[in-house]
């Protein structure tokens, strides 16, 4: 795992997905989609929670939504801490 900072959040990244948290958080790729905060997001395919752990404070809700038994193990270990 890498080890990443986001605001006040630790983000760990499994070894070989560190492309997973550029896109998202250096680059930006999904900066264009606008939201408010009384909004409730369906990331549908939500991989390991990226882009549900960087807009969660943004919204209301979000419904992530992961068929790989071991990205949703990843994206519950990020959202319970």
């Amino acid at each position: 795992m890498s080890l990443f900072r986001y605001g006040g959040l630790r983000i760990e990244i499994p070894i070989g997905y560190e492309y997973v948290y550029y896109s998202t958080f250096i680059v930006g790729e999904y900066d264009f989609l606008k939201f408010k905060k009384e909004d409730t997001v369906l990331d549908a395919g939500a991989f390991i929670g990226d882009f549900t752990v960087k807009i969660a404070r943004k919204v209301k809700e979000v419904v992530a939504v992961k068929p790989l038994p071991w990205a949703f193990e990843i994206q519950m270990l990020r959202l319970t801490s």
